[in-house]
């Protein structure tokens, strides 16, 4: 099987086999600790595109940000990673 392979868009020269839809991973509120939530994140949204059957995931995107919550002094982080889990074609 191929491996896997994140693309912020579709490469004119991959043909896809199949759409297998959207993937999402979310971390909890990350207060006062970083770790690796990115990394984390990321291997979530793969294992979850695994599960689909694909192998390769196009139109990733991925965002972070921050809200205060209980008054102005506690500020809480947030990230988001997203796209479409494919299945490819072997190159």
């Amino acid at each position: 099987t191929a491996h896997f392979q994140i693309f912020t868009s579709t490469p004119p020269q991959i043909k896809i086999l199949k759409n297998l839809g959207l993937v999402k991973a979310t971390t909890s509120e990350i207060t006062f600790k970083y770790r690796n939530e990115d990394d984390e994140l990321l291997t979530y949204l793969l294992d979850e595109a695994k599960k689909l059957g694909a192998n390769a995931i196009i139109n990733f995107q991925y965002v972070s940000g921050s809200y205060q919550r209980n008054g102005h002094t506690f500020v809480t982080s947030y990230l988001i990673a997203t796209g479409d889990a494919v299945l490819l074609a072997d190159m």
